[in-house]
């Protein structure tokens, strides 16, 4: 019998900051930030850039998401924010308003398929992948990684979300996507 499961993960000690510059109109930023990042350093819409420490995720044309550890982001960020002084930048801590889950095992696409759109099939969205979407109600920064996927969302509605996966996991109707 095949294993048809899919694991749920709360992420301990996840820290986020968003790092907003044109680096279209500068850039010397790009290569700024791309120093401090690593090799992948701010990555094209679509892809995860991965250096030395958190991963960059494309937010938007001039947004990326860089997520690690809590304590590592906000070291980043502070060093970024002194790298990107002299051009228009934002580099904001993000880490007390958003929420992370794991999703792993052969079913963890089906799971996240009940709640977005995205085509999760491995051809469409690779290892690296990366997007921001919906999944329900909710504004959702989705990527795949190695172990499986990992769903990022606000905070406030992340016991809701929880839920809602457990549920879809179990093969319960999961609760309507309009959280109380």
């Amino acid at each position: 019998m095949a294993d048809d499961r899919c694991s749920i993960l709360l992420v301990a000690d996840f820290g986020a900051a968003l790092v907003t510059v044109d680096v279209a109109r500068h850039p010397a930023a790009r290569a700024a930030a791309e120093a401090l990042l690593g090799h992948d350093g701010l990555p094209p819409a679509g892809r995860v850039g991965r250096g030395d420490g958190p991963a960059c995720l494309w937010q938007g044309p001039r947004d990326w998401l860089l997520t690690g550890s809590v304590e590592r982001v906000a070291d980043l960020a502070d060093d970024l924010r002194v790298a990107l002084a002299p051009w228009p930048a934002l580099v904001s801590v993000q880490s007390d308003a958003l929420i992370a889950f794991d999703l792993a095992g052969p079913r963890a696409a089906d799971v996240l398929a009940t709640g977005t759109g995205v085509d999760l099939h491995p051809s469409a969205f690779p290892i690296g992948a990366s997007v921001v979407t919906r999944f329900g109600p909710l504004r959702a920064t989705l990527f795949r990684h190695a172990q499986g996927y990992r769903l990022i969302v606000d905070r406030s509605r992340g016991a809701w979300l929880h839920l809602w996966l457990e549920k879809a996991v179990a093969g319960l109707p999961p609760e309507p996507f309009l959280p109380r």
